[in-house]
């Protein structure tokens, strides 16, 4: 009987000993993070780097597009700021668009400006270069952009071309021949070759050019190209400032620190390819140089 009963005892043990191994095998199942349960936090999130690639691109361009500023500063080196115009997004509703059918263009493309007419018209959907400079000097704006040959509407001359320069309605493009063919339409071969810009300081404040005229402190100044091609890349000359058909040179006189170059557009289709600032009391411009200068950022 007392072989029955020890018999019986370690029977039970055995039991109870079985059913607490599986109670703690299934709290460690329930709580652990070596099942797939556990890791779908980290499957989710970790994806979030892998899915900025395609969600965080704001080409053309490297700023946000928020606002026409990007997260890219341009740095001075070797006494020149050198930027490519799309290396900026075109924020949501600017009328800039990414071109590359020019030939000669330097990066991967350029801005053309789809507001206004050919002629001109009021400053707008503006782009912000952020920059910042090392030397205390003066810098001088340049600026990579071409003229367009249009047909306008308009009375036209034996040559072709316009007989006046109100004809600023774009009629389309000329033919291989450079003519413009409709009825009412004549040539004009001195537009769509300008743009406004100022410069800022970090608090939004407008930096003055030298000797600007002071009833023209706070406004958008016109920058303009000139030669006589059209469709070819020209660099702006030092005195392609213009205020009221005046010209002024496109100096700055800077102390070290950041500032904000503010591109916007004027007349039709005007396209910009490079802009460089340069210290120009130690340095001389080039343009082949200036097209060979890698950009600075």
């Amino acid at each position: 009987m007392l072989s029955f009963v020890r018999w019986f005892a370690l029977l039970m043990l055995v039991a109870l000993l079985a059913a607490c191994s599986t109670d703690g095998e299934i709290g460690t199942d329930s709580a652990g993070t070596d099942d797939g349960a556990g890791e779908t936090p980290s499957s989710s999130g970790g994806d979030t780097a892998d899915s900025g690639d395609s969600g965080g691109d704001t080409s053309p361009g490297d700023g946000d597009g928020d606002d026409g500023s990007g997260a890219t500063t341009f740095v001075e080196r070797d006494g020149f700021v050198v930027m490519e115009a799309e290396t900026i997004a075109i924020p949501d509703g600017h009328e800039w668009e990414l071109g590359a059918d020019l030939a000669g263009h330097t990066g991967s493309g350029y801005y053309a400006f789809l507001g206004n007419r050919i002629c001109n018209g009021p400053a707008g959907s503006p782009l912000r270069y952020d920059f910042t400079v090392e030397t205390d000097a003066r810098f001088e704006l340049r600026m990579r952009m071409t003229k367009i040959l249009h047909c306008a509407f308009g009375d036209a001359r034996e040559d072709g071309h316009c007989v006046s320069k109100g004809s600023c309605d774009r009629a389309g493009a000329p033919n291989e021949a450079d003519q413009c063919l409709d009825e009412g339409t004549c040539l004009r071969d001195d537009l769509s070759n300008d743009v406004f810009v100022h410069i800022e300081d970090t608090d939004g404040n407008y930096v003055a050019w030298k000797d600007q005229p002071d009833d023209t402190i706070g406004d958008p100044i016109k920058l303009f190209v000139g030669g006589a091609e059209t469709d070819a890349w020209r660099w702006t000359n030092t005195r392609n400032l213009d205020v009221s058909h005046a010209k002024w040179d496109a100096h700055w006189d800077l102390a070290p620190g950041a500032y904000t170059l503010v591109l916007q557009g004027r007349s039709q289709l005007t396209r910009v390819d490079r802009i460089v600032l340069f210290d120009q009391d130690n340095h001389s411009f080039s343009g082949d140089d200036a097209i060979e200068r890698a950009e600075t950022r």
